[in-house]
């Protein structure tokens, strides 16, 4: 899954074409990311996922670095599973 977000990170977003390097817990904020890229970063996630992140969730805080989309992400994917279970 942090695959998936780190690329969907790089594609919309400049980070990438500055040549800085994406780690799961870099921090997105201190690399260069606006709150432009993280509503881009934000609806590509949901559409790669599926998903639909709550409003709880669309903070600062959850766009931090990978790890945290890829948390985030997960809470949502085990939410969805529960409700069709």
């Amino acid at each position: 899954m942090e695959e998936r977000i780190t690329s969907l990170v790089l594609a919309h977003t400049s980070l990438g074409a500055a040549g800085t390097i994406i780690g799961t817990d870099t921090d997105l904020w201190a690399a260069g990311m606006s709150s432009v890229h993280s509503v881009n970063v934000m609806m590509a996630v949901e559409d790669e996922f599926d998903i639909e992140f709550p409003e709880a969730l669309l903070s600062r805080a959850t766009f931090t670095s990978v790890a945290s989309i890829a948390a985030a992400v997960r809470t949502q994917i085990d939410d969805d599973t529960m409700v069709s279970a």
